[in-house]
């Protein structure tokens, strides 16, 4: 027999009789048969009147599916009101079983939710056969046995389904066998309401936004009704739009005083179910509660009809008993045809209904039209005669696939209800969620993914906080992980899935074949996937469209579709099983790469996805790199770091040889070039200890070479300087046995960034300048090539160690260079370093007007490209010229900011430097102990990584603070200053050591020592002429002051 399998999310009941065996014990099978049989078909009626379907026969009990293989958008209510169902007919066979056997004859039932896979097979084009499978069938199976005798579980999953439809007990956790983790498990008690506006209340409603028109519409229709001009609205829209919410609004609103209001609701089974919403009505009218027997339904109809004082009402009371199922052997109901008695009733409930009209204004309203019956729909066609001239008002809201058949009469209006609009949708998640700034991203989300539908926010809402994304309390919550991919509340998908099932099979399947697709759905790549002809698939696009599935998104260059929600494309796609969803994706790869013919570049993307998604891994590798490679021209760093790494998961399924391990090696290091940019130093380190093994097998001198150098960078942004160096010389060795001058000239100057950190400025000069031989300046540099130009990076890092050792000169000359190079080539990320060198060298020499308008041009380029080491070199630099300019709060601010920023980003590298800028600045601003605080800091972080330059730094400012308050406080200051004035020296940083003498010199003359002041003073002096330096203008604090 063929098969059909799906994936659903669906309700499993499990019911069995209680002690069955007990029961039959004795019996012959025939007597056994008699006795069990017609119960358990009792319990499949119960199934069978709100649609689920028996998949398996038990003997004393079944199993029953509801959702699975039709979807049904409230399939746990279904399954709930089945159970409760199912008892109290099983209840009534209970006394005659006891008599017959001595022993209690009851049903215990299991229920649970979630994604199952659904198989039926089929022969004759009939289904024969049924499966359900997945674990939520099975935690349904353990709970059954778990039920007392009578009694009915759920498992939470369920209970968030239906919740505000029934009521429950909460048993607490369970550990159910084979099941992993304990199952939250509550008994089902009753029914609370068949009325979703009801269930919403009982869940607890959020704030209303938005629908003034809408309201105001309502009360206009309710003005003229009120005036004896009857008129009835119809409400339309999607589901989830907030129909039912707009009804609760308006009729409990203060205009509705003095109202009488009779609600009726139809349910998504009431089709089968003759009159539902009218008894639902007379129930309410009449105040009958379920547990009223019908001595008391009489007495209340009775009573009710006798308060208007006419005869002819009072003789109505039989009918109004039939339409409730009630009296039936009557005279007045017997004596009558069906047709007479249905006309009869009809004319009952309507003249009750006018009657209260005359008394009061009378508003009816009808809830979901679409699930209306046809007996119903009979009755509100006679009634609608009779509003024009009736003080009463005719409320029904209903779905868009509902066709009116009012349209055009004088006293009808239909008002459209749209999804929220984005402002609306804002503050609605406003009120939900709260207001940190740091649910901005998932707000957006919120909104991209519900397209402003309020059911699907809340539910949405519901659903991060279940799953641990959202924490905190309601209207206070806080954001722990972002958005998973995929997103759809379990309450959604079986709505969705549930309109899905109701198309036919074929339109359907386009809908399935257009989810694999993608958001954007060409025309023609939808002939090629479905394998349907034009005109198939313009009528069945047409249908769709109508259904409001999809819509047209663009006719130029070609016809294009897009789904009309986005969470209806991933029902639709998450309906798919696995194997069916390989298959479609891999025809959609060829598909695409055979429409693309001379664009294949635009299409990479696309191609890529669709051949990952199929499992054609050769052409999914090719095609991932070609989308990195794309991304990361474009500097879309992000991307392009996914994409590779999404290319070395392909690369892992294809056999192992000399190609695919040079393409391993070759992926990480675009990997590793694409996370450098994002400052993801955690990453890199892994991505480049996985190539060691790999590379050792390889042998390849020049891919080792590349390796190192990557290496001695990444431990030199770790502050492992000394590890950076064991790296780099490696490196060396293997690029100089090569030849390859590019990587020469990279690990020279890398080499040169880790001897100036550690203070060897001489010979980091030296290694910069040698690199200059092998580093080409590349004046024809590529504007998409987005990387910084290495002449330009390299003389940077030359500048720095100059201007430590106050060679301006040759510094000024290497900054402008360096900004002549990366102007000559057009290249803006080039241009920020250029500029960066330029303000580095004026600030270091005292020119801070300079210094400021070159380190301002960089910012203003950095903000339009994202490269956040050097920007928070730039915030730091620019901070430290405001502060020393007299804009110490405006430099403060920036230099926080680049602090923040390191520390986020764990680059060590960079913190001494930023802290001793930041206590400088803090310093001028008079905020003395937190600048030593800063400066201890950047010592502590100094010495750990051998960073002497910085140690030198934060040593001097700790001195100038007046060391710490617990030690004798020109002691303390003598001894850092002295410490920084050693440390100077051996860096060779004459301008440091200039500072120092200075401060000496102060302290000296404070201790009253001249001669030590005077020598101190004349040994800066030497030093500020030989540079033409200004003295720094940080004064020294004494303690005693």
């Amino acid at each position: 027999m063929p098969a059909d399998a799906e994936r659903k999310i669906a309700t499993v009941l499990f019911a069995d009789i209680a002690n069955s065996t007990e029961i039959i014990r004795g019996l012959d099978a025939e007597q056994a048969r008699q006795l069990l049989v017609p119960a358990v078909e009792t319990m499949a009626d119960a199934v069978h009147r709100y649609e689920g379907v028996v998949v398996r026969d038990r003997g004393d009990g079944i199993m029953a599916s509801f959702g699975a293989p039709i979807a049904l958008e409230d399939h746990a209510v279904r399954a709930c009101y089945a159970a409760l169902d199912m008892q109290n007919a099983i209840r009534s066979r209970a006394n005659d079983a006891a008599g017959e056997r001595g022993l209690p004859f009851q049903v215990r039932v299991g229920i649970n939710s979630g994604p199952v896979v659904v198989t039926v097979k089929y022969e004759g084009g009939k289904a024969r056969e049924i499966r359900v499978d997945g674990v939520p069938t099975h935690i349904a199976a353990r709970l059954e046995p778990l039920a007392a005798p009578g009694a009915i579980l759920l498992s939470r999953e369920t209970l968030k389904l239906a919740e505000g439809f029934v009521r429950v007990r909460p048993l607490g956790a369970r550990i159910l066998k084979g099941i992993e983790g304990p199952v939250q498990v509550c008994e089902l008690e009753g029914l609370n309401t068949r009325m979703r506006m009801h269930a919403l209340a009982a869940r607890g409603m959020s704030k209303f936004v938005g629908r003034r028109e809408e309201i105001e519409t309502l009360h206009r229709a309710a003005a003229q009704a009120l005036s004896g001009r009857g008129q009835v609205v119809g409400l339309v829209g999607e589901a989830g739009v907030g129909k039912s919410r707009v009804f609760l609004e308006f009729i409990h609103s203060p205009a509705m005083d003095g109202w009488l209001v009779l609600e009726a609701g139809s349910a998504s089974y009431g089709k089968a179910t003759s009159y539902l919403p009218l008894v639902d009505l007379l129930t309410r009218y009449f105040d009958i509660d379920p547990r009223d027997d019908e001595q008391r339904t009489r007495d209340k109809i009775t009573a009710k009809l006798s308060t208007f004082g006419e005869e002819k009402l009072l003789a109505q009371a039989p009918f109004f008993l039939g339409a409730l199922g009630i009296g039936l052997s009557s005279e007045a109901w017997t004596a009558r045809a069906p047709a007479e008695r249905q006309s009869a009733m009809f004319d009952a409930i309507k003249r009750i209904l006018i009657r209260e009209s005359q008394k009061q204004p009378l508003c009816l309203l009808f809830e979901d039209l679409h699930w209306v019956d046809a007996e119903t729909h009979a009755f509100l066609e006679m009634l609608l005669e009779s509003v024009p001239a009736a003080r009463a008002l005719l409320l029904a809201n209903y779905r868009p696939e509902h066709r009116s058949a009012w349209t055009g009469r004088s006293y009808f209006s239909q008002l459209r209800i749209n999804p929220l609009p984005e402002d609306a949708a804002d503050q609605f998640l406003d009120e939900l969620l709260g207001p940190d700034v740091e649910l901005a991203a998932i707000k957006k989300a919120l909104v991209d993914v519900t397209e402003g539908n309020p059911l699907f926010i809340e539910e949405s809402v519901r659903s991060l906080i279940e799953a641990g994304v959202l924490a905190g309390s309601p209207g206070h919550w806080r954001p722990l992980a972002s958005l998973p991919a995929g997103f759809v509340p379990a309450t959604i998908e079986a709505l969705l899935a549930a309109r899905m099932d109701r198309l036919r099979p074929e339109l359907k399947e386009m809908l399935q074949c257009a989810a694999v697709i993608g958001s954007d759905i060409p025309r023609s790549l939808l002939e090629t996937v479905t394998g349907m002809s034009p005109s198939g698939i313009e009528r069945g696009v047409r249908e769709l469209q109508a259904a409001e599935f999809l819509y047209e998104k663009t006719l130029f260059p070609e016809t294009a579709y897009a789904f009309k929600h986005a969470m209806t494309r991933e029902v639709a796609y998450a309906s798919l099983l696995r194997e069916r969803r390989k298959a479609l994706h891999a025809r959609a790869a060829h598909a695409v790469l055979a429409l693309s013919a001379g664009r294949i570049e635009e299409q990479a993307e696309r191609i890529a996805q669709h051949a990952e998604q199929g499992e054609l891994w050769s052409m999914a590798l090719d095609y991932l790199e070609r989308s990195g490679d794309k991304s990361y021209g474009l500097y879309a760093n992000t991307d392009a770091a996914a994409y590779f790494g999404r290319a070395l998961t392909a690369l892992g399924h294809l056999p192992e040889n000399q190609a695919t391990l040079e393409k391993a090696v070759d992926l990480r290091f675009k990997l590793r070039n694409a996370l450098i940019a994002l400052s993801e130093l955690d990453r890199i380190r892994e991505c480049l200890q996985d190539l060691e093994p790999i590379l050792a097998r390889l042998g390849d001198k020049v891919r080792s070479a590349r390796h190192a150098a990557y290496r001695c960078n990444h431990h030199f942004l770790a502050g492992e300087q000394r590890r950076a160096i064991e790296f780099g010389d490696a490196g060396l060795i293997l690029a100089r046995e090569c030849g390859d001058r590019s990587i020469q000239g990279e690990l020279l100057y890398r080499l040169g960034q880790s001897y100036h950190l550690l203070g060897e400025n001489r010979r980091a000069i030296a290694l910069l300048e040698e690199s200059q031989e092998f580093t080409a300046e590349r004046h024809e540099h590529s504007r998409l090539e987005l990387s910084v130009i290495p002449a330009v990076v390299n003389r940077t890092w030359l500048v720095s160690a100059l201007a430590e050792c106050g060679d301006f000169g040759a510094g000024i000359a290497h900054a402008k260079r360096a900004l002549e190079i990366a102007e000559q080539a057009d290249h803006p990320l080039s241009q920020v370093l250029g500029w960066l060198a330029v303000g580095l060298v004026l600030r270091r020499k005292g020119e801070l007007d300079g210094a400021i308008a070159a380190l301002e041009r960089g910012m203003a380029l950095c903000s339009r490209y994202w490269l956040p080491m050097w920007r928070l070199r730039l915030l730091s630099s620019v901070g430290l010229a405001y502060a020393f300019r007299g804009r110490v709060s405006e430099g403060l601010e920036l230099m926080g900011q680049a602090l923040e920023g390191a520390e986020r980003m764990h680059v060590i590298v960079d913190q001494p430097m930023l802290l001793v800028h930041l206590a400088q600045a803090l310093l001028l601003a008079g905020r003395v102990e937190e600048a030593r605080t800063r400066a201890e800091r950047a010592l502590e972080i100094a010495m750990r990584h051998e960073a002497r330059s910085e140690e030198a730094w934060a040593r001097f400012l700790i001195g100038l603070t007046g060391g710490s308050p617990t030690r004798n406080a020109d002691d303390e200051t003598a001894k850092q200053l002295n410490g920084a004035l050693r440390l100077a020296n051996a860096c060779e940083a004459r301008p440091l050591a200039a500072f120092c003498h200075t401060a000496l010199a102060a302290l000296h003359q404070r201790r009253g020592d001249e001669a030590a002041a005077q020598q101190s003073t004349e040994a800066a002096a030497r030093i500020y002429r030989a540079l033409d330096l200004r003295p720094l203008a940080l004064e020294p604090v004494s303690v005693n002051q």
